[in-house]
């Protein structure tokens, strides 16, 4: 025997080898596969699901309080006295300071003796004339007396006892001495984009969610929507819409940072379930319901007892008839769905919300299991359903809508 010789049946032994264990291996896989079982078939169960479907318009921004007042004198003056703190609560026309009021009480009194003088010697003329002088230092007075114009929570103090204050010029927070707030409700502006003008309406629901706090769901609605759009720095037409909390929550304080959303439309459930649930049959389209075995025995005698196979639905002898490892039954069930995503579909009719429904997983495809004729059992037999052509495979995706 030549090198030549040896070399090459050296290299042909090996390759035989390799051959045969591939051929071996597909005939195994080929014999595994023909061998299907009811045992063998992977059965999954889940639940009907329910989702809350909402359409809305999402938004952010500062909460403030829907009424807040800076409260300063209209006059210049020392102050006398301060009667609250940060944290007290006043009422609308509550008095909180005085200023040092001796020359105003003295221009008053020398004005009611002039009165006084003029009753005696005086003329009607004259006495109309001081009752208004009167009614001017009588307001000079009164204005030595700061008074709350709302009711709600001191959250500022701004000014001692003693201080020098001037009078309050207009748009002037100079010399504010006292802030209020009012907590019972709290509002913000947001900014809608003109696109979305025409399915906003006041009082529509509207849920906030805090930066602070963002396990805290709040409530609240749409208060007003402007008459006329604005258009901001980038060119873009926005409709500055007020959304208002009525009694927020003690822990949302004011100028919070909140995302939300201005829901249009009531919220509505509706059913999902995989679309390997469901199996088209022809012009039948079926969920696998999972009961009990006594209610599947007694969903099989209604049907029987109705002369009939429930819709088109296999009666007695198919899928009532199984009994699972974990002693459950299983009823085929009509359905009616719609395509919801690539894995999902909507559920129109025929099932309920919590009910458990059983996949089959197909094993290596339905057409891909041998029949009877080749020596193994198809999966559908398995079920009781009738595997002729025309059929969808679980698994195959949404049934007839």
């Amino acid at each position: 025997m030549t090198r030549r010789f040896k070399i090459v049946l050296f290299l042909i032994i090996p390759v035989l080898i390799i051959i045969s264990a591939v051929i071996f291996y597909l005939l195994a896989g080929r014999t595994a596969e023909m061998e299907v079982s009811a045992e063998d078939v992977q059965l999954s169960i889940v639940e009907v699901e329910v989702l809350t479907k909402r359409e809305g318009i999402e938004i952010s921004g500062n909460i403030e309080p829907a009424a807040s007042a800076d409260l300063a004198f209209p006059i210049a003056g020392y102050i006398e006295e301060i009667f609250v703190s940060a944290g007290d609560r006043v009422s609308s026309g509550e008095t909180v300071a005085i200023l040092e009021d001796s020359q105003q009480r003295f221009n008053l009194a020398e004005v009611d003796v002039e009165i006084d003088t003029e009753l005696v010697s005086g003329t009607q003329r004259n006495l109309e004339l001081l009752d208004l002088k009167r009614q001017m230092k009588a307001t000079e007075l009164e204005d030595t007396r700061l008074k709350s114009t709302i009711s709600g929570v001191v959250t500022e103090v701004y000014a001692d006892t003693g201080d020098f204050v001037t009078a309050q010029q207009a748009g002037s927070a100079a010399d504010v001495v006292v802030r209020v707030i009012d907590r019972s409700s709290m509002m913000a502006t947001v900014e809608v984009d003109e696109l979305d003008a025409p399915y906003l309406s006041p009082g529509q629901r509207v849920e906030f969610q805090f930066d602070a706090y963002p396990d805290l769901l709040v409530s609240g609605k749409v208060s007003m929507i402007p008459m006329e759009a604005r258009v901001t720095s980038q060119g873009i037409a926005v409709l500055d819409t007020e959304v208002v909390i009525e009694n927020p929550p003690a822990e949302i304080l004011p100028y919070f940072t909140f995302a939300g959303e201005i829901y249009l439309e009531a919220d509505e459930d509706i059913l999902l379930i995989p679309a390997n649930a469901v199996m088209s049959r022809g012009e039948r389209t079926l969920a696998f319901v999972v009961l009990s075995v006594e209610e599947a025995a007694a969903a099989k005698a209604e049907r029987s007892a109705g002369g009939g196979s429930g819709g088109g639905v296999p009666g007695g002898g198919a899928l009532a008839d199984i009994v699972l490892p974990e002693g459950i039954g299983v009823l085929p069930t009509p359905v009616t769905v719609s395509d919801y995503s690539s894995t999902q579909v909507q559920v129109l009719s025929g099932l309920k919300a919590g009910e458990k429904i059983l996949i089959l997983p197909p094993v290596g495809g339905i057409e891909a299991v041998p029949d009877k004729e080749s020596g193994g059992t198809n999966v559908l037999e398995l079920l009781g359903l009738p595997s002729g052509p025309g059929g969808r495979t679980p698994g195959s995706g949404g049934g007839s809508r």
